[in-house]
């Protein structure tokens, strides 16, 4: 009885692949786990870069979850990439530009 114990918690703690949709037409391919990093329990997702050189980690509040479908590395790497998600960068805020308030004067002051 102890190996199926020991042969459970091995297949337990192995990595497990999965592709996650979320609610807003979201999708991770990737090596998924559980995060307690928030004081709650997360999904998180390990997303793949697309050179293959590193991975992008994802916190998912598990209430977004739409589908969340297990599957081999092979097609969660397929997933992720073909839908590249990267970390945001400081020159991405750069691009977004600040809301200008509309009043009398001319001076363009951000809000």
């Amino acid at each position: 009885m102890e190996t199926d114990a020991a042969a459970a918690n091995a297949q337990e703690d192995a990595p497990k692949w999965a592709v996650v949709e979320l609610m807003g037409r979201v999708r991770y391919g990737g090596r998924v786990s559980e995060d307690t990093l928030l004081g709650t329990a997360m999904l998180r997702v390990d997303v793949p870069s697309p050179t293959g050189d590193g991975y992008v980690s994802q916190l998912i509040n598990p209430a977004s979850i739409y589908r969340l479908t297990f599957c081999s590395e092979e097609l969660a790497r397929a997933a992720a990439r073909g839908n590249a998600h990267e970390p945001l960068h400081s020159w991405d805020l750069s691009r977004v530009g600040l809301p200008y308030r509309e009043d009398d004067d001319d001076d363009d002051v951000p809000m």
